[in-house]
């Protein structure tokens, strides 16, 4: 099965059956008052636990407090290119990229066919599936994850000892 382009979204509801392309936009495509026309993704495999692993490795370098669950959607059908991220964890570091779009109807135009195929493209993760993936690592001794707990100021609402 070839890799999909996952992105990791800020908001459940753009990514949602009746959600709009300006809405989605607004939400998901807005950097600095302009919309961002160079969205990351992560190229990896089609497999949850893939997907909740760079969904919790995304969510605790953003700092998110508390972690929360989302629907990531596919962004396949679009060239993706390798970009350096500054992520503390290595997998997310290899697998990240970005989708360049030449202009903002090309950008409405894709996500039109997106959000006509969610059902397709969604890969939805639970609050609890990102704690589970973190308290699994931790189990492990894990050095990225035991680096966040131990310098990562919300890293108890990570499930990180205190």
């Amino acid at each position: 099965m070839p890799p999909i382009l996952l992105r990791i979204t800020k908001r459940r509801t753009a990514w949602e059956p009746g959600a709009n392309v300006q809405e989605t936009i607004e939400t998901e495509f807005m950097r600095d008052g302009r919309i961002d026309l160079r969205p990351s993704v992560y190229q990896l495999e089609a497999q949850n636990e893939v997907v909740i692993h760079a969904h919790a490795e995304h969510a605790a370098n953003a700092g998110l407090d508390p972690p929360r669950g989302g629907n990531n959607v596919d962004l396949s059908g679009l060239q993706a290119t390798p970009m350096v991220t500054n992520s503390r964890f290595r997998f997310t570091r290899e697998v990240h990229h970005e989708v360049v779009f030449q202009n903002e109807t090309e950008l409405r135009n894709f996500l039109v066919t997106v959000l006509a195929n969610l059902a397709a493209r969604a890969y939805s993760t639970q609050k609890r599936q990102l704690l589970g993936y973190v308290a699994q690592k931790l189990n492990e001794h894990d050095e990225e994850w035991l680096g966040f707990c131990l310098d990562a100021p919300n890293s108890r609402k990570w499930g990180c000892p205190g």
